[in-house]
């Protein structure tokens, strides 16, 4: 026992269980949103693409564009 307190009595165990079990959701949740493509990314360069395609801006504003959306 240190200074009147014991690790085993009371909520410690449970305290200290939430926290762990708290840092591995948010380190899960961190690596799985690292990990997951950007879907408004995607299909914004989709639309670019198809603006390109049908002529309504030329090949400099797609490569700005594009540029400005994935960086």
């Amino acid at each position: 026992m240190m200074w009147g307190w014991n690790y085993y009595d009371g909520w410690g165990w449970i305290g200290m269980t939430a926290v762990i079990l708290l840092l591995v959701v948010l380190a899960i949740g961190m690596i799985g949103a690292f990990r997951r493509p950007r879907q408004e990314s995607d299909s914004a360069i989709a639309e670019l693409r198809r603006r390109l395609a049908a002529g309504e801006i030329n090949h400099e504003d797609f490569e700005k564009t594009k540029k400005l959306l994935q960086g």
